[in-house]
């Protein structure tokens, strides 16, 4: 489709399986439930900020002790939803590609590395004391605000508009990137407002190759 520029692919469960979070907080001994309860408290509850919130985080980074070393080796393994390097291999040859991700920088560059995306927004990136453990969590935008923050820059860098970039996604925080470029494509069943919000929904990644080649 020769009105689309750029492609915008989120990462963690559109072409990564599983949430690359859990697994750099299960290393620092964050359970899933914990990590659950200060995402209600910041997005349901509204009791804490979100600095309070990144902050937390970032404590229990710190006291678990872990280096960059072991932080990485767990960011980094990273398994491919079906079809992925093809339908990217694919869109390069007619678009811009990039990854936008409320991720962190570790795990989102591996990821761009391994599928030949030279172009990637990370929201987060770690900063490391000189004996390798964490000092700091530090972020760009709040979660809500991260990929439609990350889509203004590429439309200033590159000079295009925002409806002539599709972003591919999958769960809720994609869904002010879906309302941002009005092309949003779904892929899965995700909620009601992502449904609505969305231009094209697919069961499978690889089905986007239908609506883009």
């Amino acid at each position: 489709m020769k009105q689309f520029k750029l492609i915008a692919f989120d990462v963690d469960g559109t072409i990564t399986q599983g949430i690359s979070w859990n697994r750099i907080n299960n290393l620092c001994g964050i359970s899933i439930q914990e990590d659950s309860k200060w995402h209600d408290d910041y997005f349901v509850r509204k009791i804490i900020t979100y600095d309070q919130w990144i902050k937390l985080l970032e404590k229990r980074y710190r006291e678990s002790a872990k280096t960059r070393t072991e932080l990485e080796t767990v960011a980094l393994k990273t398994s491919f939803i079906e079809g992925a390097q093809d339908i990217i291999n694919k869109l390069k040859q007619i678009y811009q590609v990039c990854l936008i991700s409320s991720g962190l920088d570790i795990f989102v560059s591996s990821v761009s590395k391994q599928l030949g995306i030279s172009k990637y927004y990370a929201n987060y990136t770690l900063a490391y004391r000189p004996d390798g453990t964490v000092e700091s969590l530090n972020y760009i935008s709040t979660e809500e605000n991260a990929k439609v923050q990350a889509l203004q820059k590429i439309c200033e860098e590159k000079n295009i508009k925002p409806e002539e970039i599709v972003f591919v996604g999958d769960s809720s925080n994609d869904l002010d990137a879906f309302v941002f470029t009005r092309h949003g494509i779904l892929v899965g069943t995700g909620n009601e407002k992502l449904k609505k919000a969305a231009w094209k929904q697919v069961g499978k990644l690889k089905e986007i190759e239908t609506i883009l080649l």
